[in-house]
């Protein structure tokens, strides 16, 4: 039989096991050989032993259509063994043969009983959400389904087993379900066993979809020859719905029932970490006892230190006045042994008990570390964009958007101060002239090499950008139109002194206007541009300030 993480046996109508499948072993401490044969009187714990066989008993004879619960199994060494039970007929009769299903919940009922007052709840909802069993052929027909499936979707196992299979899965769902059917055809061929796991959709009667977590293994007769495939459909979307109509206690089991890699640990009163789960090894590095006996200075760097003593002092002084006690949720990061850091959400809630009395804080940490590197590599990926948005793809500088955004800015500041402003526009004469004869390619060398020279003479406080074309603007703070006149002139010799490769030498005309007192926006761009028609007017290459 299959090596899955299911235990799986097949029990004739006296409750001795035919077959077995390498988990169950490993669950019991036994060799195939050795298990085969033997019957549930051997393998069960005594006090569970008188309902085991009843339940094989009922099931062989039709009185009950399927099991569902935890009972208890015995170790080869003597330990018990907690497993969560489905068993389902194939044959009824004499000669009936009864299929059992054992998940190893050992760890599970330790927690549970670590959690006394919570075990109540948790066992009301792992009783009564029945799990679907079934079996089916290679070719994707149902041999059989137990009642459970009306529960779970509506339809009557006939009804489901007279369907196509694609009938029963939303397309995305039907493509896993495909997969897994020519993986098993594959594996039976070979003759290896396949074992599949997934969750997926499940359409219902009245139209509506069900989430589904599915586990299934492959069935082999004594021969070891292929029989068919069998699994569980376990009904999620319905454990969630009652998770949200439970009491908070219900919720802090919840967390630590289902949450196994996420860390959980507790707190007393006096601050010191009472329990901390195994997972903690693989969040931070440290052993659950050195966790234990770690201060908080040691879990976290100050920051996330000092929030959380924050609302730890709020807990214990609220608790203590009588007042509704606060829970924790938020980001905290965590000091690693390794020397790192790691973000974690973390979630905290008091334990009250029947006095009001504070008892402890039971907590879960969740690693977000990869949620918080896609935080950050969307922030890039946004400031990129940001960046984009206002610069002239050619040339790097500020986009006219930009530029004209940065003058109404700076007019703010000049009136508010008192300072002078001014504007240089420049633009590089016989351009096209350029293109035309040297080319596009050779055109676009020139913007950039023109700007990396401007650029070169201009303080960190000025603006430089694109004005459109071969025009490009210089926003001057601080600078009256004596400055301003001279940093052009200056600029003129920059371009002009050096040639340009391949093009040969390149000139430019400015012009130049200091902003007066209240002057609007649009009329002392248009006195700037007028000042650039004059300089081309003079021929070129030439300054004028208005």
């Amino acid at each position: 039989m299959s090596h899955a993480a299911i235990g799986t046996a097949l029990l004739n109508a006296e409750g001795r096991f035919l077959e077995v499948n390498p988990a169950l072993c490993h669950m019991l401490g036994r060799d195939e050989a050795e298990l085969r044969g033997l019957s549930l009187q051997e393998v069960t714990h005594p006090d569970d032993l008188a309902e085991n066989l009843q339940r094989v008993a009922e099931i062989v004879s039709g009185e009950r259509e399927a099991f569902q619960r935890e009972l208890r199994y015995l170790h080869v060494d003597g330990q018990p063994i907690w497993g969560q039970v489905s068993m389902s007929c194939l044959r009824r009769g004499a000669d009936g043969l009864v299929i059992v299903q054992i998940v190893n919940n050992t760890e599970a009922v330790r927690q549970r009983q670590a959690l006394a007052d919570h075990d109540h709840h948790y066992r009301l909802l792992a009783d009564n959400v029945l799990d679907v069993v079934w079996s089916i052929d290679l070719e994707g027909r149902f041999t059989f389904l137990s009642p459970s499936v009306q529960r779970l979707r509506g339809f009557t196992p006939d009804e489901v087993m007279a369907m196509p299979l694609e009938a029963n899965f939303t397309p995305e769902s039907f493509r896993f379900v495909v997969a897994g059917l020519e993986q098993a055809r594959r594996a039976a061929q070979e003759g290896r066993p396949v074992s599949f796991e997934a969750e997926l959709e499940e359409i219902c009667k009245d139209g509506t979809t069900v989430r589904t977590e599915v586990r299934a293994t492959s069935l082999f007769d004594e021969q070891g020859r292929f029989v068919e495939i069998v699994g569980t459909t376990r009904n999620i979307s319905a454990q969630h719905r009652l998770r949200e109509e439970l009491r908070i206690s219900e919720e802090r089991y919840r967390l630590l029932a289902e949450n196994a890699r996420d860390v959980i640990w507790t707190m007393d009163p006096d601050g010191t970490i009472s329990y901390v789960s195994p997972s903690i090894e693989l969040l931070r590095g440290f052993t659950p006892e050195e966790a234990m006996a770690q201060p908080l200075e040691q879990m976290h760097p100050p920051e996330s230190q000092e929030r959380f003593r924050r609302f730890f002092r709020e807990l214990l002084d609220d608790t203590a006045k009588g007042r509704p006690a606060p829970s924790f949720r938020g980001e905290l990061d965590y000091l690693c042994r390794d020397g790192t850091t790691i973000w974690a959400e973390v979630i905290a809630l008091p334990v009250i008990d029947a006095q009001g009395r504070f008892e402890k804080l039971l907590g879960i940490s969740r690693d977000i570390s990869e949620r918080k590197d896609f935080e950050q590599q969307l922030l890039k990926a946004n400031q990129q964009l940001e960046q984009l948005a206002i610069t002239d793809w050619l040339t790097g500088l500020w986009n006219r958007g930009h530029l004209e955004s940065q003058i109404q800015q700076a007019i703010a500041r000049s009136e508010r101060y008192g300072e002078p402003l001014s504007l240089i526009l420049c633009d590089l004469d016989h351009f096209k002239t350029i293109n035309d004869r040297f080319g596009h390619v050779s055109g676009d060398e020139v913007l950039r090499e023109f700007c990396r020279r401007i650029r070169m003479q201009l303080r960190r406080s000025d603006g430089f950008g694109r004005w459109g074309g071969e025009e490009f603007l210089i926003l001057l703070p601080c600078s009256d139109a004596t400055a301003a006149g001279a940093l052009a002139r200056k600029l003129q010799k920059a371009i002009s002194a050096t040639p340009f490769d391949p093009v040969g030498t390149v000139t430019c005309s400015f012009g130049v206007a200091e902003r007066r007192s209240g002057e609007p926006e649009d009329e002392w761009l248009l006195r700037v541009d007028n000042q650039l028609d004059a300089a081309k007017t003079r021929g070129r290459n030439s300054v004028v300030v208005a």
